[in-house]
């Protein structure tokens, strides 16, 4: 039994390696997120900055947003949302996600988010 329980746990080490390895080789393979004119990183951003209307927008608001270029052959348009969102201690917070519509949707494929 003890033996069994360290092959277990070397094969859930082993497969935890190669997932990060993975995640890791995928990430660095994907081109960034740029816009027409070339986004600068979120530290630089102006985009990124929680507006002064924060406190009184409801959860899920978009408070701003603008269409970005993926730099992916075929990937169609796609936006960035700044939204309001709430943090852990339930305090008003600012997120961003991307929104992708592909060039050629197929039919009756589902919706991923």
């Amino acid at each position: 039994m003890v033996f069994m329980n360290s092959v277990s746990r070397l094969r859930r080490g082993r497969l935890a390696t190669c997932a990060v390895s993975l995640a890791v080789v995928l990430s660095a393979a994907l081109p960034p997120v740029t816009g027409a004119q070339g986004v600068p990183d979120p530290d630089d951003d102006p985009f990124y900055a929680a507006p002064k209307r924060l406190t009184s927008a409801e959860p899920g608001d978009v408070l701003r947003s603008r269409e970005v270029e993926l730099g992916i052959n075929g990937a169609g348009a796609a936006w960035q949302l700044l939204y309001r969102t709430t943090d852990a201690k339930g305090d008003p917070e600012a997120a961003v996600t991307t929104v992708t519509l592909p060039s050629s949707p197929a039919a009756d494929l589902p919706l991923v988010s």
